[in-house]
């Protein structure tokens, strides 16, 4: 996930979300943000804009006019993150943030648990009656013993 201004980009997904609501931009207004994002705040100069996303297609400029306006759109209050350079191309400024990837559970390593404690039967009750007779019950120990 990538925070531009107070939108976020899922260039995985190809989605982009106002508040958690879905943005509709055509595919390939979502190109033209994704070269713009991975660019890095470097210019991105109009022939390479055209060839990524018209390749083997001639269109004319106000194509790429017409999906820059509508990315601007989106981008509503942070329109101006877009910043044409006049004659060169486009760069998108300021805002990038990239999220940590989604926590995912680690792969364990460890064997599984026993189903019943091995030993310290004496212990365990012990506690066990701590637990039904107190309202807090702490267990200390040096580190290591478990």
């Amino acid at each position: 996930m990538i925070r531009i201004g107070t939108l976020h980009v899922f260039l995985d997904r190809r989605e982009i979300r106002a508040n958690g609501k879905l943005l509709r931009v055509g595919s390939r207004a979502f190109e033209i943000l994704e070269l713009l994002i991975r660019a890095n705040g470097a210019l991105v100069s109009k022939d390479e804009i055209m060839q990524r996303v018209w390749p083997h297609t001639i269109v004319e400029e106000n194509n790429l006019q017409v999906h820059i306006a509508a990315l601007r759109k989106a981008l509503g209050d942070d329109r101006n993150l877009i910043v044409t350079v006049p004659g060169r191309g486009y760069r998108l400024v300021g805002g990038r943030v990239e999220s940590a990837a989604p926590v995912r559970p680690a792969a364990s390593r460890l064997t599984a648990a026993p189903t019943a404690l091995v030993g310290r039967e004496q212990t365990v009750a012990e506690v066990l009656a701590a637990v039904d007779s107190a309202r807090i019950v702490t267990l200390v120990g040096a580190g290591g013993i478990g």
